[in-house]
């Protein structure tokens, strides 16, 4: 009993490994769980006991599928920049702000920059909203902001 303690113990800490925080998210639990698990599944097999491997290795392929599937659907708090150069150095910043706000973001900062030659502002929103994980890219409703009058640059960064 001791080896497969041994190996297990063993796991569980490169498991640990796998382990990160980057900012506000913690990844690779799947990973580790999944490390463990499959270290598991060895053990049954390796102890002969092809039957209940079998039945691990079934459930373990059902349950990573069913939650891929899940955390496609989950939505989670999604962090950009967006900045906007516009022509017009009197840009209306609140009515652009409600504009965003509808849209369903949060704006979390507001940079201004006002250029003399040529004259433009230039207007940097961090901006928070909550969105599926699965969906990537720009939301729609930022491609709409193509229609704004005197746009002369929009750059999307997404975090």
């Amino acid at each position: 009993m001791r080896l497969p303690l041994g190996v297990l113990s063993g796991m569980g800490f490169i498991g640990g490994g796998a382990i990160l925080r980057r900012g506000d998210m913690v990844v690779g639990v799947t990973t580790a769980a999944t490390l463990w698990f499959v270290t598991m599944m060895g053990l049954c097999f390796g102890a002969g006991s092809i039957g209940l491997g079998l039945a691990a290795l079934g459930l373990g392929i059902a349950t990573l599928w069913l939650l891929k599937w899940v955390e496609a659907w989950m939505r989670q708090e999604r962090q950009a920049q967006l900045a906007l150069t516009l022509a017009d150095p009197d840009v209306d910043i609140p009515a652009l702000q409600d504009r965003l706000k509808a849209a369903g973001f949060r704006i979390a900062a507001l940079t201004v920059q006002h250029a003399v030659e040529p004259p433009c502002s230039t207007l940097r929103f961090d901006l928070c909203w909550t969105d599926r994980i699965a969906d990537k890219g720009p939301p729609p409703k930022i491609r709409a902001l193509r229609d704004l009058p005197g746009l002369v640059g929009l750059e999307w960064r997404c975090q």
